[in-house]
């Protein structure tokens, strides 16, 4: 074998080992972010929220205050029970103001401001505390926050799993969504 070859096959078998070494010693490196219902069990309870057992929550920094089921659930004993709404944005807003008829009192959808004071960090699937907002589905909900600068078929949702807002979602999907009340 010539000179030149074996300074090859050298360099590639030095590379290779590099390559493996840098394979294994990134296994297991990335951290997992907790289920947030495995994250909140057994911590006091949250200092970010006011809840009453009628299920409203209020968030204290802001002032705003959600039911903590989506539409279409029932707050009981602490859990959310039935089944959620999907409905398309015109239908969802339309929506929240029977619902405020019949209540007697002011529903709105909260804003994307609003969804993000829900947000968890610390923790993913809902990125929500779970003793607040039990029972959430994980799925895209509508906010009243709209696109800006585009075609106003774009609306802005908030995704339960890891709690980012995207602006990007067409408003004729059926989706579920929060309540909150209106001043």
């Amino acid at each position: 074998m010539s000179v030149r070859l074996q300074r090859i096959t050298k360099k590639i078998k030095y590379a290779a080992i590099l390559l493996s070494v840098a394979m294994l010693t990134g296994c297991g490196v990335k951290s997992e972010t907790p289920d947030c219902g495995d994250y909140f069990l057994g911590k006091p309870d949250s200092s970010r929220f006011e809840v009453t057992e009628d299920g409203l929550a209020t968030h204290r920094e802001s002032e705003t205050t959600f039911y903590r089921c989506v539409a279409g659930q029932a707050f009981r004993s602490g859990r959310c029970l039935g089944g959620p709404l999907a409905l398309t944005k015109i239908d969802a807003e339309l929506f929240t103001e029977e619902f405020s008829k019949k209540t007697k009192m002011n529903w709105r959808l909260p804003s994307s401001q609003e969804l993000k004071y829900l947000a968890e960090s610390s923790c993913q699937n809902p990125a929500m505390d779970t003793r607040v907002f039990p029972d959430l589905p994980i799925e895209n909900l509508w906010s009243s926050s709209e696109r800006k600068l585009q075609n106003d078929a774009f609306q802005c949702v908030m995704y339960t799993f890891n709690g980012s807002i995207s602006c990007k979602h067409l408003d004729n999907e059926p989706l579920p969504f929060l309540l909150v009340k209106a001043d």
